[in-house]
């Protein structure tokens, strides 16, 4: 062990990261990556660099290794990778304080490349840094870890955001949009049940594999993948919401209805009461109009008068023609429909009265004429 780099690279806690959301050290996840390792999940060893190598190169995979990762490590919370030093200068980097601290880079679900399945959390490398992202890590000791999706370290230049390998630099807004986008998809939008310690945001940030190989999931892809699902979500709550309210709307229209013609009977009943009673239909009228101008709601309701008793409103409009006299009143006998009579029936009515009359004075009416 003489020799080797003990360097530590991640912790439990939670972090929230301006580019990737929210970063989150987990037992689950520390056990995942550690199994990923000595199952050679990478299918080759992480190893130490210094820095993310943000620069864009004109070459892929040039980076040297200060060290190969050949353990890893928890000890009260911290993981630590334990690496064998290519050259004295990585000891001395250390042993110096020249770098004090590391970052790691890893994929929060690496995809085997052979078989295409999604392996979980997998570290990938260990930087040098003394800028880390982690905040309280244990400092790097001489008795250390490479590259692929995500960058622990993060630095701020102007109005943009220095974004790693050989993407462009994205502006802060566009930044705080996918930020907040990545919180939604886990707090509000997650879309499957288990835990996501990097979740949607983590895995936008591709890999950089140091031997030419193509790296995770691109940014764009993820991102755009996860906008869409979002945005597919948000379209059928909607359309949900739009169906609910088209079966509100026809349920008031339906018990609106319902309260109308409930009125509406209510009063013809009420008129053929007054009229059977020899209330003028000339003063019904009048009030019938006014019963059927009112809210449904109203005039198929109740009302309390000034002595607590409760009376339908419908009875309470009515009431005054219920008071009226009788010498007011119609004679039931002369309570029929009234209209004009026709010529004809005018005619029969004149012969009529012409007939009584000379029978009344003592003549009589022979072949339609009057004798007297």
């Amino acid at each position: 062990m003489e020799g080797m780099l003990k360097i530590p690279f991640f912790r439990l806690g939670q972090w929230q990261h301006p580019l990737y959301g929210k970063i989150e050290g987990t037992k689950q996840m520390f056990s995942q990556m550690i199994e990923n390792f000595k199952n050679n999940v990478l299918g080759r060893p992480p190893f130490v660099r210094i820095g993310h190598d943000k620069a864009n190169n004109t070459t892929f995979g040039s980076v040297a290794a200060l060290g190969w990762v050949k353990d890893i490590v928890e000890e009260d919370g911290v993981l630590y990778g334990l690496a064998d030093p290519t050259t004295p200068e990585a000891q001395e980097y250390i042993r110096t304080g020249r770098y004090k601290f590391a970052s790691a880079e890893y994929d929060p679900d690496y995809t085997d490349k052979e078989t295409g399945k999604k392996m979980g959390p997998t570290l990938l490398a260990i930087s040098l840094t003394n800028e880390p992202f982690l905040t309280r890590l244990p400092e790097a000791r001489v008795l250390s870890d490479q590259p692929d999706a995500f960058f622990m370290d993060f630095k701020e230049e102007g109005n943009t955001v220095t974004v790693p390998n050989n993407q462009q630099p994205q502006p802060n807004e566009e930044v705080s949009f996918w930020r907040k986008l990545a919180m939604m998809a886990m707090n509000g939008f997650r879309l499957s049940d288990q835990p996501e310690p990097v979740a949607t945001a983590a895995q936008t940030q591709p890999a950089a594999q140091p031997n030419g190989g193509e790296g995770g999931a691109s940014a764009p892809q993820q991102t755009t993948d996860v906008a869409a699902q979002l945005e597919e979500e948000r379209r059928k709550r909607e359309e949900l919401e739009n169906q609910l309210k088209e079966v509100q709307n026809a349920q008031q229209q339906a018990q609106k209805q319902a309260l109308s013609d409930r009125r509406d009977a209510l009063v013809k009943a009420k008129e053929q009461e007054l009229i059977a009673k020899g209330i003028p239909p000339a003063m019904i009228e009048p009030i019938k109009q006014f019963v059927l101008s009112q809210p449904v709601e109203m005039a198929t309701g109740t009302i309390k008068l000034s002595d607590d008793k409760e009376v339908s409103f419908i009875d309470n409009a009515f009431a005054p023609l219920d008071a009226l006299p009788e010498s007011a009143r119609v004679p039931l006998g002369q309570a029929g429909t009234q209209h004009s009579p026709t010529p004809q029936q005018r005619h029969e009515d004149m012969v009529k009265l012409c007939d009584e009359d000379v029978q009344a004075i003592g003549g009589r009416i022979e072949n339609g004429k009057y004798i007297l």
